[in-house]
């Protein structure tokens, strides 16, 4: 239980005697309340039981040798390891009980035990258990008495002691409940109507856990400044030698009205020490507020960082250290009705916990602008079923500060969602952000208004203004002009006058300010008849080349103006911020007229510089830095495009870059082009703004070219570029039989080549020419592509003699040639030996008709023989031979009767196979049967 004093109500006097009697309090009530009963109750009761027949157990210190563990020791003295481990639990261990090494003491009885049971293990007598626990039910009930009767007790404070009670009775029964998932903590606030406003329960659940990891997850419900919250988180915490790392995230959300934020958190803890850190953003915007009237809220965004400590040698002795930040105009730290911008607070507190029943602590936070607030407390930690002598021995405060002690701890964050605030627009007003005028001038502030409730009045404020002599004429109650004052030369704010206004509306909502800045310009000065001269002008980029401009500053009659240099400001605006032009200050040479010049760099640039004097800007100059000509080379000659047919149209394009020696593009330059092996290019060409120039060219050659860029102080450079062969103009340029006459034997072979070129009779490569061939020819492909030199080669083939036409066709033209294929050797079985008769008289003109018909292996006539019919056994005369296609006729006459035969010779070989035809009478394979009678 706390009890919470804020500083601005309290001396630091008071506060020390609060402390003292908060002490008295707490301690004299409890010394007379628990000391007979606890010290009459404990003094029987060990911490550890042994066996039914020994009351008291004695330890003593041990070392663990090496090789030796907690758990073989447990087993060593008859122990469980969770007996030997609850054995020590006051002692505190640099690496925890787990993590015991050689050379390490714990306690351990004084001998080995044949049982070991523990207080809450054993049945306790119903006697002393009813006793110990009235003892602490009184030592309850008289601190609080005592608390009670050391403050004037009234009925109030008596309900609120009631209800205290029953809430505390309460808040214990179902945290010890909830305790059994995990670590809880509930506290209950209940106020004189019995609603749990500022009540708050927490939850941790481990979810996962082995020695050196935890994985959890934490809730939180709770009721805050008249909103009901809710927080739902998950972490991880890593346990190493000596420390904890821990990372979490959480969405907080507000159910009373929709706001949701999430946090993300670390920790770090060790013994004796706790940091953590938490950032919390928004998920929702602006809500209307419920707080109050046209105003609007959302969760704000910020962070904190907190620190807990102990001292090691003094664990009873503690403090803390935590820093809050959020951001926001109007950000409710300190509540509603204290939001402050971007508000911060530092709260810096010291705790001591003299044993384990009672726990002093002192808080100070500080705000900004003075919000701050102290906290004073004393908490009594009543443990039950804890002996007395336990919860008020020293020594056990140093268990509750390891990381063993702390590994199931609330995170300690800020559940609560701070509010940003801000006031809804309502009204606003709108006027010209600028005016600027001569004296005397009237100038309407352009005033708009948009109110949910409409104008009630505009306040206007604009002292100086005002006492300069101008003034604010109001021509509706929305309608507003001002009248200029004079021009004032001693003026020290430069005749510069702010006027700002805010509207009001019927509800008395105010807008924000608006605000208009005016300028009186001063009437001596007219920039209309001032100069700024030349206003164009040329420097080639040498760094030597100067320009310089004049002003001169006149009135409206045209008359000098003289004014101090210090009162003219000259801006130059660069188009290139490396071009190293400069721009000298300006001079003053008589009155009204100064100068500056202006030096070209080594890069090309546009420099714009214009003066202004008193508000008033004269015109502007511009000096244009151009590359220096005088020092042209050619940067690159480089092909645009390439591989154009060479049809004499399509073109080729080259593009030539000319610099200077600073490198700075040169336009407007004469570049001469020239190529060679016949190609056609523009004689010159005139370099852009960035220095380049092209230039196109065409060919009826298929080739590569060489195109040379000259200047005129004879700097070259060249570059190749190719024209191809123009394929949509191909055709077959010729077809010709490169061997022709091959016998008509299916093997035998004529070969033909196909040409195929362009328009321009430029060859075309990989060019495909389809062929067709009559009369029964084969060809030895359908179709052939064109080699780098544009012609293909292709064989025909016949089983017929003959001439016979071929033809190759692309690209819808095609050539046809001529092949001849010739007949083979006759062969007797193909050929045949007819006569017409077999008898005739032997007179010598009577005459047998005899046909030899010549054929090749494919049965073609073979021509060009020596053919001679040869009678045996008869004698008569065979005429001359004739031929005509292969077909050889001759004449026999005799004078001589006789029965004989007539055989074929060719070329001197007598045919020993043929096929003989006779009149009806005889026929053979080698001759024909002739009778001649007389």
């Amino acid at each position: 239980m706390k009890k919470v004093y804020r500083k601005k109500d309290l001396s630091w006097g008071l506060i020390l005697f609060t402390w003292l009697n908060i002490g008295i309090q707490a301690i004299v009530p409890l010394t007379y309340a628990f000391v007979p009963s606890q010290a009459s109750a404990a003094g029987n009761t060990k911490f550890l039981k042994g066996s039914a027949d020994k009351a008291t157990l004695d330890t003593k210190t041990y070392t663990l040798a090496t090789g030796e563990t907690t758990a073989s020791v447990a087993q060593k003295y008859h122990m469980s390891l969770e007996a030997l481990r609850k054995l020590n639990q006051f002692r505190t261990f640099a690496r925890g009980f787990d993590h015991l090494q050689p050379g390490d003491e714990l306690d351990v009885p004084l001998a080995p035990l044949p049982a070991v049971t523990w207080a809450e293990e054993t049945p306790v007598p119903a006697s002393a258990s009813k006793e110990d626990l009235q003892a602490q039910k009184i030592a309850g009930i008289a601190s609080q008495a005592g608390n009670f009767l050391a403050n004037s007790p009234r009925g109030d404070a008596a309900a609120s002691i009631a209800r205290g009670m029953a809430t505390g009775a309460a808040s214990t029964e179902v945290q010890q409940w909830l305790s059994q998932f995990g670590t809880a903590r509930l506290q209950l606030d209940v106020d004189n109507k019995f609603s749990l406003k500022n009540s708050q329960l927490d939850l941790l659940i481990p979810l996962y856990e082995q020695p050196d990891k935890l994985v959890f997850t934490q809730g939180s419900l709770h009721r805050t400044d008249d909103r009901t919250q809710t927080n739902l988180g998950m972490g991880m915490r890593w346990f190493n030698d000596g420390y904890m790392l821990g990372g979490n995230t959480f969405l907080d959300y507000d159910l009373s009205r929709d706001h949701a934020r999430m946090g993300m958190g670390v920790e770090y803890w060790r013994d004796y020490l706790k940091i953590g850190a938490n950032n919390y953003l928004r998920l929702t915007n602006w809500r209307d507020s419920k707080d109050f009237a046209d105003y609007q809220e959302r969760p704000a965004n910020g962070w904190d960082m907190s620190l807990e400590g102990w001292v090691p040698a003094l664990p009873q002795l503690g403090g803390n250290l935590k820093y809050e930040q959020y951001y926001g105009k109007e950000v409710a730290l300190f509540g509603k009705d204290n939001r402050q911008k971007d508000p911060h607070a530092i709260t810096v507190g010291v705790n001591y916990t003299p044993f384990p029943l009672l726990t002093f602590s002192a808080d100070q936070r500080q705000g900004k602008a003075g919000q701050n607030d102290t906290r004073l407390g004393v908490q009594l930690n009543i443990q039950l079923g804890t002996p007395w002598q336990h919860q008020l021995d020293t020594s056990a405060v140093g268990a509750m500060r390891t990381l063993a002690g702390s590994r199931y701890d609330l995170v300690d964050r800020n559940n609560n969602i701070v509010l940003e605030y801000r006031k809804k627009e309502v009204i606003h007003l709108y006027t010209a952000d600028h005016l600027a005028g001569y004296a005397g001038e009237q100038k309407s502030l352009n005033v708009s208004i948009n109110t949910k409730y409409g104008l009630e009045r505009i306040d206007w404020s604009a002292p100086e203004l005002l006492a300069a002599g101008g003034k604010i004429v109001q021509e509706s109650i929305d309608n507003y002009s001002i009248v200029l004052p004079d021009y004032n030369f001693d003026s020290a704010n430069g005749n510069v006058y702010e006027i700002s206004g805010v509207a009001i509306d019927t509800h008395g909502n105010v807008s924000k300010k608006a605000k208009t800045t005016l300028t009186v310009t001063q009437p001596a000065i007219n920039t209309t008849t001032s100069e700024f001269t030349p206003v164009k002008s040329t420097l080639p980029a040498d760094t030597v080349a100067q320009q310089t401009l004049t002003l001169k500053v006149k009135d409206i009659q045209g008359n000098p103006v003289d004014i101090g240099e210090d009162e003219i400001t000259v801006t130059s605006n660069n188009a290139q911020e490396n071009s190293g032009a400069k721009v000298s200050a300006l001079q003053r040479q008589d009155s009204g007229i100064y100068t500056l010049v202006v030096t070209a760099g080594t890069g090309t640039d546009v420099i714009k510089i214009t003066p202004s004097a008193r508000g008033a800007n004269f015109a502007s100059a511009s000096v244009t830095v151009e590359a220096d000509g005088t020092t042209a080379q050619i940067k690159a000659l480089e092909v645009v495009s390439d591989n154009a047919a060479a049809d004499g149209q399509a073109t080729n394009q080259v593009k030539v870059t000319v610099i200077d020696a600073n490198g700075n593009p040169i336009p407007n330059h004469v570049v001469s082009f020239s190529a060679d092996n016949g190609a056609t290019i523009i004689d010159n060409a005139t370099t852009n703004a960035n220095g380049a120039a092209v230039a196109d060219l065409t060919s009826v050659k298929a080739s590569e070219v060489t195109v040379t860029a000259a200047l005129d102080n004879q700097v070259t450079k060249t570059v190749k570029t190719t024209f191809v062969s123009d394929d949509k103009s191909a055709m077959v340029a010729e077809l010709k039989v490169v061997s022709d006459g091959a016998t008509a034997d299916g093997k035998a072979e004529n070969q033909l080549k196909v040409s195929v070129t362009d328009a321009n009779g430029n060859v075309i490569e990989d060019k495909p020419v389809t062929l067709q061939a009559e009369g029964g020819v084969v060809l030895s492909t359908n179709s052939v592509t064109t080699d780098k030199d544009g012609t293909a080669t292709f064989n025909a083939m016949s089983t017929t003699s003959g001439t016979f036409k071929v033809t190759a066709t692309t690209n819808g033209y095609s050539k046809t040639a001529s092949v001849v294929f010739v007949a083979g050797g006759v062969v007797g079985v193909k050929s045949t030996l007819a006569a017409d008769k077999s008898l005739i008289a032997s007179n010598g003109s009577s005459a047998i008709s005899l046909t030899f018909t010549a054929h090749d292996n494919h049965n073609n006539a073979v021509t060009g023989l020596t053919v001679a019919f040869e009678p045996n056994g008869v004698e008569g005369k065979i005429s001359t031979v004739s031929e005509q296609d292969g077909v050889y006729t001759a004449t026999f006459t005799s004078t001589k009767t006789g029965v004989g035969t007539i055989g074929v010779a060719v070329n001197g070989t007598r045919l020993e196979e043929l096929t003989a035809v006779d009149a009806g009478v005889y026929s053979s394979t080698l001759s024909l049967s002739v009778n001649v009678n007389s």
